[in-house]
């Protein structure tokens, strides 16, 4: 009873990695690109997959690195994904919107979505991944 419990606690975190990135952007998302998947991607060339990535490739080559409509995205980056602690199992992303860029942090384990204005403003800057 309580490996069912836990098995059904892990599958309630997860989530699709687009649907992650939708519950944390509130408005229209205009232009994406997809990155490496995973962080490592300093230990052999970024144009390599990841053992990692789901699916064994996800996101093919020619699309990646390149500025992608956020249709187009949503394609690549709809796979299952725990934004739990660990090395992060996702892509690294840059996401335009109206008003922001977001992208991937990792702090401490743990990975989330953060962003800074896309243009210039007068606003408090943060200290990222914290």
């Amino acid at each position: 009873m309580i490996q069912k419990l836990v098995l059904f606690i892990f599958k309630s975190l997860q989530m699709l990695f687009w649907d992650y990135i939708l519950k944390r952007i509130n408005e229209e998302i205009e232009n994406v690109i997809i990155g490496y998947y995973g962080q490592y991607h300093f230990l052999s060339s970024i144009e390599e997959d990841s053992e990692d990535d789901p699916e064994g490739g996800c996101v093919p080559k020619d699309k990646r690195n390149i500025l992608l409509k956020a249709e187009d995205a949503k394609t690549y980056l709809s796979y299952e994904y725990d934004p739990g602690f660990g090395s992060p199992k996702c892509h690294a992303v840059y996401i335009w919107t109206k008003s922001s860029v977001y992208f991937i942090v990792q702090y401490d384990g743990s990975t989330s979505l953060q962003s800074v204005p896309r243009n210039p403003c007068n606003e408090s800057p943060i200290i990222l991944g914290q």
